[in-house]
């Protein structure tokens, strides 16, 4: 018998309209299987969030899901085949984007994918076999064999820091395709930038965390949103992100309040040193202000879990397969 009853895949996408159509029928297919192979699934829902895209990518991917007759789907399992599109009213990012559909999940797993069909949507079947048959809350899907030159390096020297400073062993912290249980991310909000470290500032236990292999394509269409400022953007918040690991609000809470109290006293040790050496002066400036950034991001992170996200976007579907074959276009896609 399945140990959880439900899953939901959730997918942004910005400026990907050569790659929605595929990813979206390919969708569909995986959940035919998983309903196929998991007969106790009661549900699975598709979560689509166009992240402000200024292409056609939402024309096409509606007329996308217009046009498809679903012949290749059991009858039975339209009714277990949940569909929701989410349009925000910007391009707010990765992290904001996720952070939407995780605001209104309701499977007992969650899995995260990109939608450039770089990640496999096929590896869904392996991460929710694996995470049937595990005690495990989160697999973290890690990619080998890429042939992406100086990104791959980036990306290791990434997971290195990644995993020295925050202790967690994640293999590759750049790659979307994961899934948890619902418990370690449902409701967790993500600042800019912060799903990279989703794995590791989830509410999983430490030891509940296993790698995966999975597969990995070159993008075909579309361009890359990576940049490799990236790597920058990330140095900056290492001990932001030893800070906020595990996501235990009252301990960060504390660790803050210490941090505030540190970055008093490097004042002052600034202000006497001025007076002394010059250099180490300057050195302690240099810490003063990363501290200070640090406090600033911290506070960020956590005033960022009290806002609702859904705000700033818009719901086009809300509805099972079923019932939009039942139901006239105009009256499901607004």
């Amino acid at each position: 018998m399945a140990k959880y009853k439900s899953i939901s895949i959730v997918s942004p996408f910005h400026n990907e309209n050569k790659n929605l159509e595929i990813l979206y029928k390919k969708l569909l297919d995986v959940s035919n299987i998983l309903l196929t192979d998991f007969y106790n699934l009661e549900f699975i829902e598709i979560i689509l969030i166009d992240d402000g895209s200024d292409d056609d990518s939402l024309d096409i991917l509606l007329n996308s899901i217009k046009d498809n007759k679903l012949n290749e789907i059991k009858s039975s399992f339209l009714e277990k085949i949940k569909l929701i599109l989410i349009k925000l009213n910007s391009n707010f990012g990765q992290s904001y984007a996720l952070s939407t559909g995780f605001e209104v999940v309701t499977g007992d797993v969650i899995i995260t994918l990109d939608s450039d069909l770089q990640n496999d949507p096929y590896d869904i079947i392996k991460l929710f076999r694996d995470i049937q048959s595990k005690e495990i809350e989160v697999l973290s899907g890690y990619r080998e064999n890429r042939d992406e030159g100086f990104r791959v390096i980036a990306s290791s020297i990434g997971n290195k820091l990644i995993n020295l400073v925050s202790s967690y062993q994640i293999k590759d912290v750049g790659c979307s395709l994961k899934a948890y249980k619902k418990d370690s991310i449902k409701n967790l909000k993500l600042p800019y930038g912060y799903h990279r470290f989703l794995p590791i500032i989830s509410f999983a236990n430490k030891n509940k965390i296993e790698n995966i292999k999975v597969n990995f394509s070159n993008r075909i269409f579309g361009k890359s949103h990576y940049g490799y400022s990236k790597i920058i953007w990330l140095i900056l918040r290492l001990l932001t992100l030893n800070i906020i690991k595990n996501s235990n609000f009252d301990k960060i809470k504390k660790n803050l309040k210490k941090l505030e109290i540190l970055n008093v006293f490097i004042l002052l040790s600034i202000i006497i040193s001025s007076f002394i050496n010059l250099f180490f002066s300057l050195t302690l400036i240099l810490i003063f202000l990363y501290i200070l950034f640090t406090i600033k991001e911290i506070k960020n992170y956590l005033d960022f879990q009290n806002k609702k996200l859904l705000k700033n976007s818009k719901v086009i579907i809300n509805s099972f397969l079923a019932d939009l074959i039942k139901i006239d276009e105009r009256a499901i896609i607004k």
